[in-house]
């Protein structure tokens, strides 16, 4: 003896104890139900990395070089691409190093305004450079119009 029961005599019996089972709008905005998806803004500056040769006490690369009186333990190489590259990504430094035998370490370099990032890796989003060199003409441009501007 079972009864059937239509959609409408369905939601006509079950809509009132929904309704008083679901909270207000007003009490679920605090909640993951109510928040509203916000934009994220982009920060004004974005970070660029470099590679540090002198990190540690012990001897970081494989490359025969005798060691030099100021206690110098990584390779001329690795200093003066330490010196004038600079990398957009960690990716970026760990691929483009001075030799293939380089430990030196990756950290961040600083942060730049989007605008200098833009002008020298071209782009925030996908840049076409992946590095560039502090001794290229272009680049010193950028960084002294950069350093004037602030």
């Amino acid at each position: 003896m079972q009864e059937s029961i239509s959609r409408r005599g369905f939601l006509a019996r079950t809509g009132p104890v929904v309704a008083a089972l679901v909270p207000s709008a007003a009490l679920l905005e605090g909640s993951a139900f109510g928040r509203r998806r916000r934009r994220r803004r982009r920060p004004d500056k974005k970070k660029y990395f470099v590679l540090q040769p002198e990190w540690s006490t012990s001897a970081r690369c494989n490359v025969r070089e005798n060691k030099k009186p100021d206690d110098c333990h990584a390779c001329k190489a690795c200093h003066k691409h330490a010196k004038n590259k600079m990398f957009a990504t960690r990716r970026a430094a760990n691929r483009h190093r001075a030799h293939k035998h380089c430990k030196c370490k990756i950290v961040k370099g600083g942060k730049l305004k989007n605008e200098v990032w833009s002008d020298l890796f071209g782009g925030l989003e996908n840049p076409r450079r992946r590095t560039v060199d502090r001794r290229d003409r272009r680049v010193r441009r950028i960084l002294r119009r950069a350093a004037a501007a602030r």
